[in-house]
């Protein structure tokens, strides 16, 4: 880690240890409402059938385009494309949005992120599995964290 980095992380802990009781709380109630914003906008594309990124269709693919719903597996994907997506979003934030998916189908049911149940010799490890069409196996999010030794 360069020393300007380690700087800039100091100068944040700094900053974070500064922070009043108060100051925290009203961060902390910011970022909810903020978070539960995010999410009303993208239940009501996800029921319209659209991708809340990039507002297309969840079942539409361009290589022009890279987006996240890719990952869903629709007609066209292949496992090439993904370093595409990777390339435009970071793991956080396809994690996140994959998990909004997952959970539109069950909640917490397809998400497995056990450190008891993976194999350990991943950085990340977790599985998370969505069912675009009755019978049809979706995206796995480990395979995407394998091929990019995350």
């Amino acid at each position: 880690m360069s020393d300007e980095l380690r700087k800039k992380g100091k100068d944040f802990a700094d900053f974070l240890q500064g922070l009043t009781e108060e100051e925290i709380r009203e961060g902390n109630k910011a970022e909810f409402l903020r978070a539960q914003e995010e999410h009303a906008r993208f239940k009501k594309m996800y029921d319209d059938g659209l991708c809340y990124l990039c507002n297309k269709p969840l079942s539409s693919f361009s290589r022009k385009t890279p987006c996240i719903h890719w990952l869903l597996k629709p007609k066209g994907f292949k496992k090439k494309d993904i370093k595409a997506v990777a390339e435009r979003f970071g793991i956080f934030q396809i994690q996140s949005l994959l998990r909004w998916y997952a959970n539109e189908e069950a909640f917490a049911r397809n998400i497995n992120n056990l450190v008891d149940e993976g194999s350990g010799s991943k950085l990340i490890e977790l599985t998370i599995k969505y069912k675009i069409e009755k019978g049809t196996e979706g995206l796995f999010l480990n395979q995407f964290v394998k091929l990019n030794k995350i």
